[in-house]
């Protein structure tokens, strides 16, 4: 369920009524699922681009393509494997065009900052995380993938 402000209170929507909204034009609507999607669909793309701001541009790219074809959507559904599947597409064509499979930029991988008084804990953790995008960014595009919907979409 999405939640939606009306007068300073939370007001429950199904998704569903959600979409149908959006199949009638409603860009609020849309701007709610997005505003859902938005964070899981950056990670799926950075896994499979290895990039950042690749990431913002391809997950943009395919909400943007998930917009004009939202007709054709069941809205019974769920929105998400129907949009991760246009974001793959978007990724992959987005990797065809590059001459090069880039590297992490783990600066740009790392997770939130956790208030851990032990600098040498707080190393070891960031070299760990570090080697396992490194790892994950080594691997051929199939593999990733299948990573990306296992553990970050939650996908079987």
């Amino acid at each position: 369920m999405v939640a939606k402000k009306c007068h300073g209170t939370q007001l429950q929507e199904p998704e569903t009524g959600i979409i149908q909204r959006c199949q009638a034009g409603d860009k609020e609507a849309f701007g709610m699922i997005v505003t859902r999607y938005a964070g899981a669909a950056r990670g799926a793309a950075y896994l499979l681009l290895g990039r950042y701001e690749d990431a913002l541009d391809a997950s943009q790219e395919a909400f943007v393509h998930a917009w004009r074809n939202i007709r054709r959507f069941n809205p019974e559904a769920p929105f998400y494997p129907w949009y991760s599947r246009i974001l793959r597409n978007v990724c992959i064509s987005r990797l065809r065009r590059r001459p090069k499979l880039a590297s992490v930029e783990l600066a740009e991988a790392s997770s939130p900052a956790h208030p851990d008084p032990d600098p040498v804990l707080l190393a070891q953790r960031n070299e760990r995380r570090d080697r396992i995008w490194r790892a994950i960014m080594q691997l051929p595009l199939h593999h990733r993938e299948i990573i990306v919907m296992q553990h970050f979409q939650q996908r079987r």
